[in-house]
């Protein structure tokens, strides 16, 4: 995951972007777009493990106030699936 602070906090502009991928092996379907979909509140976290940081994600949300969530397509993502890639493939070795 890569944070980037965008805007002019001094105009009241302030922004961050979030790059982060959803890291699936072995899932047809897009990882990411699911993960999109719960952060928006449009799907139910339901894995029990993953329920607290996803409260955390979403105090920090509401913490930031205005926020909008985006899938982009793996082909167009490279840069946040690399290393997500090599954290799974190292994991995978074990």
């Amino acid at each position: 995951m890569r944070v980037i602070r965008r805007g002019d906090p001094s105009r009241g502009r302030a922004g961050v972007v979030v790059e982060a991928d959803g890291g699936s092996r072995g899932n047809p379907g897009p990882a990411g777009d699911g993960a999109v979909e719960q952060m928006s509140g449009r799907w139910k976290v339901k894995h029990p493990a993953m329920q607290p940081p996803a409260e955390e994600a979403r105090g920090s949300v509401e913490e930031v106030g205005s926020v909008r969530f985006g899938w982009i397509p793996r082909a167009r993502n490279a840069r946040a699936d690399a290393p997500a890639d090599r954290t799974m493939d190292a994991q995978a070795a074990r």
